[in-house]
């Protein structure tokens, strides 16, 4: 069951979500008051408008209110990124995620009603930092404080360090099998 999803903004970050969404079937709008970034998607997307992201008229005129999720990417200008943000949360958005591109800008979203903020340069950087920290680790996820649930890369020194206990057992045995199957392919 595809869903509706509006981005306001198609910088690099909005139009990679815009383009993700479409490529697992999504119905995306996608709105810039940059021509030339609308251009490019046009083909893409279900529907690409020109707009002015601080015009509440303009807003108004997309019918916001009827998508899943708001999708909010401007580039960096505070002051336009707020403007829209208030726009759209007073249009009825029914779920609104927001770029953040600094700390103040991360918490005047959040208290303008922004559902979820995204701030990628503080996600990506604490991401590098846990891999280069944790060496074998390929991936994870935060589930909470302290609560992750992490990929690490399986080595026979791993598997061989394991403790004693059944449930590393389990894995080691697991992690083994598939090391021992992956050795004789």
């Amino acid at each position: 069951m595809s869903r509706h999803f509006a981005i306001l903004g198609l910088g690099y970050f909005g139009s990679t979500v815009a383009r993700e969404l479409k490529r697992h079937q999504n119905q995306v709008l996608g709105v810039d008051s940059d021509e030339t970034r609308v251009d490019s998607l046009s083909d893409i997307l279900d529907h690409a408008v020109i707009a002015d992201l601080t015009d509440e008229k303009a807003l108004g005129e997309l019918s916001l209110e009827a998508y899943d999720v708001v999708v909010i990417d401007v580039d960096g200008d505070l002051e336009a990124s707020v403007i829209c943000t208030l726009h759209v949360k007073e249009l009825g958005a029914k779920e609104i995620w927001a770029k953040a591109h600094s700390d103040a800008h991360y918490k005047l979203l959040k208290r303008l009603g922004a559902d979820r903020v995204v701030y990628p340069e503080y996600d990506v950087g604490m991401r590098v930092a846990e891999s280069l920290n944790y060496h074998a680790m390929v991936d994870f996820i935060r589930l909470g404080e302290r609560q992750f649930i992490v990929e690490i890369e399986t080595t026979e020194r791993l598997i061989e360090a394991a403790p004693a206990s059944p449930i590393c057992r389990s894995i080691a045995m697991r992690c083994s099998s598939s090391l021992s199957s992956a050795a004789r392919r």
